[in-house]
């Protein structure tokens, strides 16, 4: 090989080297803007499992106060009792688990 062909297989070679790096910045990229996707979307479903929790429990005292009350002041007035307990249990729960 002659110094003119080494010189042209090197030229192409380094613009080789220069395109992967800028793949590598790319993907780079792409890879931190997925993770920082993928920590907001843990962080929304956390949310809705605690959405979630809430109505299910809000159904489960409506239920409650269905078969117990017979007024619709009662209702409230049960209601509104379950719902505290509920609330304060979920405090003690929370406190719990960070100890």
């Amino acid at each position: 090989m002659n110094a003119e062909a080494l010189q042209t297989q090197l030229a192409q070679l380094q613009q080789k080297v220069a395109k992967l790096l800028v793949q590598h910045r790319q993907l780079k990229q792409a890879l931190q803007e997925a993770n920082i996707e993928r920590k907001q979307l843990r962080v929304q479903n956390e949310k809705q499992k605690e959405e979630l929790k809430n109505f299910q429990n809000k159904i489960k005292t409506s239920k409650i106060v269905a078969t117990i009350a017979t007024t619709p002041q009662q209702n409230a007035a049960i209601c509104q009792k379950i719902e505290e307990y509920v609330a304060e249990i979920d405090k003690c729960i929370a406190q719990l688990n960070q100890k």
